[in-house]
This record gives C-alpha cells, sequence and structure tokens, in this order.
C-alpha cells in the first residue's frame, strides 16, 4: 500500500528548502511520522529498488488508483481445505432416569470385583460390564443425597457433643440470615463468639465420619449461591458433594465397602504371611463367617484352609491343604489331593492347583457344563 500526502511549506527557509526537495513521502502499509534530517546532515531519501518491486509484485497487491478498493489475490491451491466425510455415524448415548422402583438394570447386576483400581466388574446376562467407579457412585450418590435434600421433614439426631464450626466473621452472619434454611435441611446451631456455630442437630444421612466436610459445603453452597430457586440450589449442591464425597480412580475398594448380601462365595488365596493376615482381619472374619451361616460356596488354598479348620468348619468334612497345615483340620479329614470338594467348601493343595482350583469354583457356580468348555479351552492334561 503506498499513501501519498502533500507537505504544506513551513516559514523555515532550510526546512522549507528539505521539504520542497521530498514533497510527496511515501509509507508503506500504514502511516507514520517522517523525521526531518538534522541540519548538518542533507541525507536524501533512498529510491525504492527492484527489490521492493518484487516484493510487491509477490503480494500481488494492484495500486493502479487509490480510491479504488484494494484487490487481494491468493493462489486457491495453497488453501487448506477440510476432509471430505466418508461416513457419518449417529451414537445414541443410553440415559436414565432417577431410581426408581420399576428401573432394575443396574439392580439386577452382579458385583464380580475391581480392576486398575478405575472400574467396578458387574456381570448380567452372561455379559461382563465394566463401571466407572467414580461415576457410578457419583450418580449413587447424587441420587441419594438429592432425595434427602428435598424431603420436607428430614430426618435428624442431636449431637451428643455439639459440633464446634469455625467460620468468617461474614460469613457468620449470612449464615444467620438464613437459619430457617438450614433448619428445612435438618441442620440447627446456634452462635458461640464471633466466628463460631455450634451445630446441634443434623441430618441422619450425613456420615458420622464426615460431618464437618458435609456441613462445611452446605453452609458455602447455600450462602454463596444468589439463585432465587430453591430447588435449583439443592440440585447444585447434590452434584457437588456427589462428586467431591465419590470414590475417585487409583483408589482400592475398601472390606468396609462391601455389601454382604452381594456375596455369593469367599475365596481365601492363602500363602504366608498372607494366611496369618486373613485370620487377624475382623472384617474377613464376619466376611467368612457370614459366608458359613448363609450356607455360601466357601474356597480356599495353600495355607488357607487352616483358617476354616480353627474356626471348626472342617469338622467332619474332607479337605485339603498345603503339606504341614493339616494339624489345624479340627476333626476334618485330610485328602492329601490336589482339590478337594466337601459340600459348599472348596479347598485346594498349594499353587500348582491354582487352574483345577479355580474349575471346581466354576462348575459349582456355572454349572459343569460350562466348566468343560474351559476346561478344554485352557489344553489342560486329563
Amino acid at each position: 500500500m503506498v499513501y501519498s500526502q502533500e507537505i504544506k511549506p513551513t516559514t523555515n527557509v532550510y526546512e522549507k528548502s528539505i521539504l520542497e526537495e521530498n514533497k510527496k513521502i511515501e509509507w508503506d502499509d500504514f502511516v507514520v511520522s517522517s523525521p526531518l534530517p538534522a541540519k548538518d546532515s542533507m541525507v536524501k531519501e533512498e529510491p525504492f529498488t527492484n527489490k521492493d518491486d518484487e516484493i510487491k509484485k509477490s503480494n500481488k497487491i494492484e495500486n493502479d488508483d487509490l480510491d479504488e478498493d484494494f484487490n487481494y489475490e491468493f493462489d486457491e491451491s495453497i488453501v487448506s481445505k477440510p476432509n471430505p466425510i466418508l461416513k457419518e455415524e449417529t451414537y445414541e448415548q443410553p440415559t436414565f432416569e432417577l431410581r426408581s422402583e420399576n428401573h432394575s438394570f443396574f439392580k439386577d447386576m452382579k458385583y464380580i470385583g475391581q480392576y486398575n483400581k478405575t472400574y467396578l466388574l458387574l456381570e448380567k446376562d452372561d455379559n461382563l460390564y465394566l463401571l466407572d467407579q467414580h461415576a457410578g457412585m457419583e450418580r449413587f450418590m447424587y441420587e441419594m443425597i438429592s432425595s434427602k435434600l428435598n424431603e420436607s421433614t428430614p430426618e435428624t439426631y442431636e449431637l451428643m457433643i455439639p459440633l464446634k464450626m469455625e467460620l468468617p466473621a461474614y460469613e457468620i452472619n449470612l449464615v444467620l440470615e438464613k437459619e430457617d434454611e438450614f433448619a428445612k435441611l435438618g441442620i440447627t446451631f446456634e452462635q458461640f463468639g464471633t466466628n463460631t456455630l455450634l451445630i446441634r442437630n443434623i441430618p441422619v444421612w450425613i456420615p458420622s465420619n464426615l460431618q464437618s466436610e458435609y456441613l462445611n459445603d452446605i453452609f458455602s453452597n447455600v450462602i454463596n449461591n444468589k439463585k432465587a430457586n430453591r430447588s435449583v440450589i439443592l440440585d447444585e449442591l447434590a452434584m457437588t458433594m456427589s462428586c467431591k464425597k465419590s470414590i475417585k480412580a487409583n483408589m482400592n475398594i475398601s472390606l468396609e465397602e462391601v455389601n454382604l448380601s452381594d456375596i455369593e462365595a469367599v475365596v481365601l488365596p492363602g500363602g504366608m504371611p498372607g494366611t496369618l493376615n486373613l485370620e487377624k482381619n475382623e472384617k474377613v472374619q464376619e466376611i467368612v463367617e457370614y459366608a458359613y451361616d448363609k450356607k455360601l460356596l466357601i474356597c480356599a488354598i495353600c495355607a488357607a484352609p487352616s483358617i476354616l479348620g480353627h474356626k471348626g468348619y472342617l469338622k467332619d468334612k474332607k479337605a485339603t491343604c498345603f503339606p504341614g497345615f493339616e494339624d489345624s483340620f479340627d476333626g476334618g479329614e485330610y485328602t492329601g489331593e490336589v482339590v478337594t470338594a466337601c459340600g459348599n467348601i472348596i479347598t485346594g493343595k498349594g499353587c500348582g492347583a491354582g487352574i483345577y482350583f479355580g474349575l471346581e469354583i466354576l462348575k459349582n457356580i456355572k454349572g459343569e457344563e460350562t466348566m468343560k468348555k474351559v476346561f478344554d479351552s485352557l489344553q489342560c492334561p486329563n
């Protein structure tokens, strides 16, 4: 782009001579100021070179008439074009409404275990499902918290020792202003000092070991949310709390989170000192006792059958184990076999018996036909 400007003469004779000599000053692309040369140097502006002309030609900008619009030309061959869509496919994401008595998709699933500390393994109709443990628990928590927050008369209990909560002074005032709103949620309190609240009553659904965390979330959400619609406030509160309080990826499912009513069988892996640790664990003992009382399948291999022997579960039964642990069979018969099945108890001799131990468990759960198909596919010697 070339811009031309006529410079008016000034009263200074020296400057006038310079300006007349450079009467027409040119700028490329945008207007800039052109300083006058110093009096002791008479440097003239260098004329345009051939290189400048080549640059103009390469840009393909024509300036035949300064009053006309510029005409920019582009080489279409270098303009990138989007790749054509080869095939358009539509996927429908399944959605589920809030839990209801009529909805049984997840209800009929059987929990198998955990994979990679991230996914829950579930079985239904001979299909295997992987459920993201955080997403699954978050949905469960959201439904539970949402229903509790919207109860017209929430079930509460009085704390024997009031829970002290310290808040900034300005938040204390906001909480006191909305005292009635918190009472509708089942939370009652009184001010104690400048920035302390004494919590007297809380809803029964708040876990006893997470009281402070839950209450902090409730207080923060209610006093900071400026929306007038109460249902929207409670829904956002349920979403926030369900996400923060759910199990995350790379977290183990603890024994305390196991629902005993979901258990179909118990397998004790054995080994040392693993067997001693299993026998010392109160939760493991609770699970084994629950399975025995309910006559569920109980399986133990290597040194682990000794746990059953110490509890008297092998009395008048046949069983096997790693040699040397048969002394724990109180009234039981040691067979020395690779695998022994007696009633609802299956025992294995050691790690070398692992495949046959697993096949025997499979036969008891899925039937002999399924077991034979798996046996043939493993190419095990008869």
